[in-house]
């Protein structure tokens, strides 16, 4: 038990745990959990060889073992305490190890739910700005006179809204979701009107595709189930033909009506003889090139040569001697009032 070799006198055998903590061990908790985990099945592998080598090795010297002293006083204990020792050395690292898994293990947990929560505020604040980069989205797609575009935005604006209760902030949001659609439609009615002082068949094309599509939204029972009927982009698609040459109509009385409002107003000033006759001839015309485009529509529907085209060219040459006698019998009231 004296001898220099005496494990007892050995503090590098004794000391288990600065043993440990001098090997490096990975930055990477995922990468960290592991090699515990490995070390772990390791020392546990290791602890059943050594119990079962000192199982076979006392049943084979079992008598050698127990009279040991009477011959060699010290090598059977010393084996015993190597035993022990190593033994012991196993539990300490096995220990120390799960108390490192157990921490690590925390700290995922904790770093987890961090996550977690910011992934969740990350939503929140993407959910509330949405609406807001929808509006930009359709004043925009507007703007660049994509109508059918602006149409579908908007569709999904109120596709979204009925999940959007829950943010107090975007009440007014909400609100002018359910108000863009009648907007919209006012601003291609306008647009159209727009194409009697510079007709563009690409542009009239877009306005139809696009009155088509948000009638066929607004017509739809109930817009927050499926897809809307918008976001389907319809290869050809025409709008009711009386609502558009209604509304190509009524621009051209508005039109016409400004028109005399301001040859009259030019007058009533006290103009000398020289501006009234270029008021005048200014007003004519406007009033020519109203009635020109006008035909442009006409013509555009009849170079298409579908059925709708030709019900719309037809409706177009209805209204043309009824918008001629209508300009006839204003500008016969203004000569009355000059």
């Amino acid at each position: 038990m004296g001898s220099p070799s005496s494990p007892e006198k050995s503090p590098e055998r004794m000391d288990p745990s600065s043993a440990m903590a001098s090997e490096s061990l990975p930055t990477n908790p995922f990468a960290l959990i592991d090699h515990l985990q490995s070390e772990i099945g390791a020392m546990d592998i290791a602890k059943d060889v050594v119990t079962s080598k000192l199982a076979e090795e006392i049943q084979r010297n079992y008598h050698t073992f127990i009279q040991g002293p009477l011959h060699h006083p010290s090598i059977p204990m010393i084996r015993h305490i190597e035993v022990d020792l190593d033994l012991a050395q196993a539990l300490i690292q096995v220990k120390n190890g799960r108390r490192l898994l157990a921490i690590h293990k925390k700290d995922l947990v904790m770093s987890h739910l961090e996550l977690v929560k910011l992934r969740r505020n990350r939503d929140r604040v993407h959910t509330v700005r949405l609406p807001h980069s929808h509006e930009q989205d359709m004043v925009a797609a507007v703007q660049d006179k994509a109508f059918e575009r602006a149409v579908r935005v908007c569709a999904a604006l109120r596709h979204r809204a009925a999940h959007l209760h829950q943010f107090s902030v975007l009440k007014q949001s909400i609100q002018r979701m359910h108000l863009a659609l009648p907007e919209l439609r006012q601003h291609f009615h306008s647009a159209l009107g727009d194409l009697l002082v510079s007709f563009d068949g690409d542009v009239y094309d877009e306005l139809l595709r696009a009155l088509a599509a948000l009638d066929a939204h607004l017509s739809s029972s109930s817009p927050s189930k499926g897809t809307p009927p918008s976001a389907r982009s319809p290869t050809r698609a025409v709008v009711g033909t009386d609502d558009v040459v209604r509304v190509v109509v009524a621009a051209m009385d508005e039109l016409t009506r400004g028109a005399v409002a301001n040859l009259l107003d030019t007058t009533s000033t006290g103009a000398s003889i020289a501006m009234v006759v270029d008021a005048v001839l200014n007003v004519y015309e406007l009033l020519v090139s109203l009635l020109h485009n006008l035909d442009l529509f006409e013509q555009w529907h009849d170079k298409r040569g579908e059925s709708d085209d030709a019900a719309a060219a037809d409706a177009f040459r209805r209204v043309r001697p009824l918008v001629w006698e209508s300009l006839q019998r204003r500008m016969g009231d203004a000569w009355t009032r000059l």
